[in-house]
């Protein structure tokens, strides 16, 4: 019994993999051959098929591997562990088949050897998992040499964010570099001085955002507001960065388990050391998207709105597809062009992104991430973001993908920027987009350091 158990675990195990790895070829396929203006010869259907059917997938699947390898330019590099894997995918599919055929035998011995094929298979199986692992490593951690210059920027005047525990307030500054033209995240810098021409800042909300921490924030000068979204179980898109409710109010359990009416029920500011209980805190409800969006639209000037997906989630993308319904509901879904869009949409998914920009490709799109060498890899030409968005530890570690990014016509989003210091050390990079939860404060800096540039 205990075998049969681990051979359905293992079968519904490799179904998922396979599921998983054809969703992503699909999709960077589309982005590679879409990127190089070639047009995929290949449909979904027959993507599928090749790479499920039985017997069928072990020489399609290899193949169109490589055709990415080719058209993307990585098949020298990764030619070895493509064939690596295609010989341990063949062995292992040989050996499943053995041992499928010996597993009618009655006789003991019969019954022996199958054991041992079925031992063998297993072990192959785990073989060829992993040497497709390192194939999809190869393609996602591109290695890139270091640039042997550092370019020269424009020093963005930007705010200091970090989010440890303070309320959901946070801004982004923005700056040019010297290689960027002045472009970012759909916005154009001001060319009268070489600074960061509209004092960029911008607000986000990051833990369960609340009306009453966002209007301060565009109060003290930010160009931006950002929130992190999750869908409710009867479909609404909420303002909330946890996946679980116990952290940030007064609640517990999952945001997707729950109704909108259900989550309105609760108290999202008590959590925080500034509330108070007579409602002088301000409003600390919960926030949906919709609301925001309508906020934001009409505060008095004009305010981009950053929309953080979060992933991986139970509805999939479903987020994306109610995202891109309510901005096509407030008529900022088709940008007359990136630059002036109203709407920016981030995630650290690598296929929410895609998403996006599949079906809204004037929407400008931030691929976050937690290294710098993997938003310097493909990955984001893969999916075609305009921007990428290190935490401020991962530029610092590798602040080389500036550079990177702007040789591939790509913001930098750094999010986290709190301290002074650190606000210096984006300007001196040349990060384009800084993202703080003091907003005032951080103007205050950014007026500081235009001064002192015109002085000097």
């Amino acid at each position: 019994m205990a075998g049969v158990l681990a051979s359905i675990a293992a079968l519904v195990a490799m179904i998922g993999c396979f599921v998983v790895l054809i969703r992503w070829l699909i999709a960077r396929r589309a982005a590679a051959f879409g990127h190089h203006g070639l047009p995929e010869h290949r449909s979904s259907r027959q993507l599928w098929a090749g790479c499920l059917l039985p017997l069928a997938n072990v020489f399609w699947a290899p193949v169109y591997v490589i055709e990415l390898a080719v058209v993307e330019d990585h098949y020298q590099r990764l030619r070895r562990p493509i064939v690596v894997w295609w010989i341990t995918w063949a062995v292992s599919n040989a050996v499943s088949l053995f041992a499928i055929a010996t597993s009618f035998a009655g006789d003991a011995q019969g019954i022996a050897n199958n054991t041992v094929m079925t031992v063998v298979a297993y072990a192959l199986a785990a073989a060829a998992v992993a040497a497709a692992g390192r194939v999809f490593e190869g393609f996602e951690r591109k290695p890139v040499e270091r640039p042997a210059h550092r370019w020269l920027v424009v020093r963005p005047d930007g705010p200091p964010r970090n989010p440890p525990r303070q309320l959901p307030v946070q801004l982004s500054c923005k700056g040019k570099n010297r290689q960027h033209n002045g472009h970012d995240l759909g916005r154009r810098g001001d060319r009268r001085a070489p600074v960061c021409g509209c004092p960029p800042r911008r607000v986000r909300c990051s833990t369960g955002t609340h009306a009453g921490r966002v209007r301060p924030g565009a109060q003290g000068g930010a160009d931006g507001v950002e929130c992190d979204v999750r869908l409710t179980r009867d479909g609404h898109l909420v303002c909330v960065h946890d996946r679980r409710l116990d952290r940030t109010s007064t609640g517990v359990g999952l945001v997707s388990t729950m109704t909108l009416a259900e989550l309105r029920e609760l108290e999202y500011g008590a959590w925080h050391e500034s509330w108070r209980p007579d409602g002088t805190h301000g409003d600390t409800s919960l926030l949906t998207l919709d609301a925001l969006v309508a906020l934001v639209l009409d505060w008095n000037r004009p305010v981009k709105i950053f929309i953080e997906t979060k992933h991986p989630v139970r509805y999939g993308s479903l987020v994306e597809n109610k995202v891109l319904a309510l901005l096509h509901r407030f008529g900022i879904a088709a940008p007359a062009s990136a630059d002036r869009s109203r709407a920016v949409v981030m995630s650290f998914s690598a296929a929410a992104v895609w998403r996006i920009r599949r079906v809204a490709p004037l929407l400008p799109t931030v691929l976050l991430g937690r290294t710098g060498r993997y938003l310097a890899s493909s990955a984001a030409t893969a999916v075609g973001a305009t921007a990428v968005g290190p935490s401020l530890p991962a530029l610092k570690d590798y602040p080389q993908l500036v550079d990177r990014a702007a040789a591939q016509g790509r913001a930098v989003y750094c999010w986290n920027v709190d301290e002074y210091d650190d606000v210096e050390f984006c300007r001196e990079v040349g990060v384009a987009w800084m993202a703080t939860h003091h907003p005032a404060r951080t103007k205050a800096w950014l007026q500081q350091g235009r001064a002192g540039q015109a002085g000097g």
